[in-house]
């Protein structure tokens, strides 16, 4: 029976063993799967750009893996980018939809505004090809207000730039890159310079201004072999705008044909039908008609299909152009009597319709008709002239303010200088007596101010010798009561050798208190000997760890004595006061370009200068009024100043004090 019994047992204790190793490794499984779908994400981000159809598939294999619902849903908007680039716009809103309507189910937190700001961040893009303006604006002001990351806020702001400018919104849309811009000089993205520099180009496009244009158009250029093909493809088509508008056709014509291999390679079929538009206009302005209207047919399939109104409309001016230059009057006034919405539609497509209505107008001999499209392009390029106008004027008044003053300043002079002229010679005496008299009277003046300073200083010199050498005279009785209190009590032959490194530790204190620094491995060395005693009192109650940059030449660099020691000190007495969890001080000593950094960092209770304190003779705080004054007296001295800061820790997860010492590598610690 007892047998029995006994199996019985082990075989509960075997299912037992096997449970937990299975929910073990279940959890060890579910963290490795989560950290494979972050890397295929990141991955599948990185390709959709060159390989929409392998970020589609390294996206699914990722969202199949995570158990995180957020992390789905994030690999789900970037699912949807994968039809961006293909231009199948309804299934980007299909899954755009539902991951909104996911999102807004969930309470607040800062996943939740990331991913609502990545959505309404991909709506503004989408909108924004198909030529709905209004709405791509909408969106990429609520993915402003959501964004909670500043870094991912230029992305958002060239989206939105993009839209202005389309839109004839000039001030807004450089307002946009400004903000875009500045935001990347704060955060160091030079990654996106290159977009804000094309968007500055096209900007200035816009506004006609072709020399700022062509500039920033180069200052993008300079990166262009490094960029992605998405961007090299939006490179080339607004450079070859650029060569456009400038009538410089040929250039444009190797621009856009530049383009289109990188579009068909995206596979993104209205970036592709957008350049066969813009060569039928190049080959329309270069005589080849049979071109023209070939491109423009390939172009005119596509934008049917998704009824694309601004492209449409384009193309309808094209075959206007295209039929006036044929001499086909009875063609070019059908197209011209189709009915298309011109509302949204940019002033650039505007304006070359106007030109090729006002062409159609003069072979028709309507002179009248005629004049009023050449009145309306001339007034849509005087309302971005004016608009140019005003920015310079602007500009040059902001540029030119000071100067204005200095010469207003010059043009008094020259007429004091003519009035003197008139003066008699007695005057001039008097002047220059008065000079003379004026020049004595300051030189005694600064002369008698200069001693009293120099005497000021040799006072100063002394009352600061007079602290220093005050302020030594306490450090060494301080530390010598501190330590003995604790280590009298109980005192036994296997203290002998921890009381032997006390002696030494006295000794040393004393040493360092002649000085008004030590170097940084003495001062080590010192406080590592302190902490070995604490330790030993303390049953080796709490851990420590020292991180020393091993660049930095202890022996060279100079320090404050006890500046380490006192505050380590302070976290032993009194941050961990009725702790009962494990106890640690961690001390990162460091070298940056200005200086040395260190950081004393403990898990206690944290700092509480103004809490009542239970023993005021215990804790009288006397070290770190020691270390505060001192560093006080020698920073008076010094340009460049000791920092000195102690905090508590600001988490929620954590508590302690964090010290922080900076000291320049300039600082003289020398009294003379």
């Amino acid at each position: 029976m007892k047998n029995k019994t006994n199996r019985w047992r082990i075989l509960i204790l075997a299912c037992l063993l096997v449970s937990v190793f299975s929910c073990l490794q279940k959890k060890n499984d579910n963290v490795r799967n989560e950290a494979i779908a972050d890397s295929l994400l990141q991955e599948g981000e990185n390709s959709l750009s060159t390989n929409p159809s392998v970020a589609k598939s390294l996206i699914n294999k990722a969202m199949s893996l995570t158990g995180d619902s957020l992390k789905y849903y994030k690999g789900y908007i970037l699912y949807s980018k994968t039809f961006l680039y293909n231009s199948k716009f309804d299934s980007s809103f299909i899954i755009l939809k539902k991951t909104l309507r996911y999102l807004k189910k969930r309470t607040n937190s800062k996943n939740k505004k990331d991913l609502l700001c990545t959505v309404y961040n991909a709506h503004c893009a989408i909108f924004g090809r198909i030529g709905q303006l209004d709405s791509a604006l909408y969106y990429g002001n609520m993915a402003l207000k959501y964004c909670t990351d500043k870094t991912k806020a230029p992305d958002i702001y060239i989206n939105l730039s993009d839209n202005y400018n389309m839109k004839g919104n000039y001030p807004q849309a450089a307002l946009c890159l400004r903000n875009a811009l500045t935001i990347s000089d704060k955060y160091n993205l030079n990654d996106l310079k290159f977009p804000i520099y094309f968007g500055l180009g096209c900007l200035y496009l816009n506004l006609r201004d072709f020399p700022n244009s062509d500039k920033f158009f180069k200052k993008a250029e300079k990166d262009y072999k490094e960029r992605k093909d998405s961007e090299k493809e939006i490179y080339c088509n607004n450079r070859g705008n650029y060569y456009y508008f400038t009538n410089q056709f040929k250039t444009a014509e190797l621009w856009f044909k530049r383009g289109v291999p990188l579009a068909l390679k995206m596979k993104d079929q209205l970036t592709e039908s957008l350049y066969y538009s813009n060569l039928a206009d190049v080959y329309l302005q270069l005589g080849d008609y049979r071109l023209s209207k070939y491109y423009a047919d390939r172009a005119e399939e596509y934008f049917d299909s998704i009824n694309f109104t601004r492209g449409l409309y384009y193309l309808n001016s094209i075959r206007i152009g295209l039929a006036v230059a044929q001499k086909k009057d009875d063609e070019a006034n059908k197209l011209k009597e189709k009915t298309i919405d011109e509302s949204g539609v940019d002033p650039n497509l505007l304006a070359i319709r106007y030109k090729y209505l006002e062409k159609l107008a003069i072979q028709e001999s309507q002179y009248k008709e005629a004049y009023e499209y050449l009145k309306k392009g001339n007034e849509l390029n005087d309302s971005v002239r004016n608009d140019l106008t005003q920015k310079k004027i602007a500009e040059l008044s902001l540029r030119y303010r000071q100067d204005t003053t200095l010469i207003k300043k010059g043009m008094l002079i020259q007429q004091q200088k003519s009035e003197m002229k008139t003066l008699r010679l007695g005057y001039y005496v008097w002047i220059l007596l008065f000079i003379l008299l004026g020049t004595a009277t300051f030189y005694f003046y600064f002369d008698m101010k200069r001693r009293h300073k120099l005497q000021r200083e040799k006072y100063i010199n002394q009352i600061i010798q007079y602290r220093i050498s005050n302020i030594r005279n306490r450090i060494s009785p301080h530390l010598l009561f501190n330590v003995l209190n604790h280590e009298m009590k109980g005192l036994d032959e296997e203290r002998k050798k921890h009381f032997y490194t006390l002696a030494n530790l006295l000794r040393d204190s004393l040493v360092m208190a002649e000085k008004s620094y030590v170097s940084l491995a003495e001062e080590i060395k010192f406080t590592q000997t302190y902490v070995d005693l604490e330790r030993f009192r303390m049953d080796n109650s709490f851990n420590i760890r020292w991180t020393i940059d091993p660049n930095i030449n202890l022996n060279q660099t100079n320090i404050i004595p006890m500046l380490l020691q006192i505050p380590i000190e302070n976290s032993i007495k009194h941050g961990f006061v009725g702790i009962d969890r494990e106890k640690w001080i961690m001390i990162k000593i460091a070298q940056c370009p200005e200086g040395i950094t260190i950081s004393i960092q403990d898990n206690g209770v944290g700092y509480h200068p103004n809490k009542k304190k239970e023993d005021s003779q215990e804790n009288t705080g006397t070290g770190m009024k020691i270390v505060s004054q001192t560093i006080r007296i020698l920073n008076y001295k010094n340009s460049e100043k000791i920092k000195f800061d102690i905090n508590n820790i600001e988490d929620a997860t954590l508590s302690g004090t964090k010290t922080d010492i900076f000291i320049p590598w300039s600082f003289k610690f020398e009294v003379k």
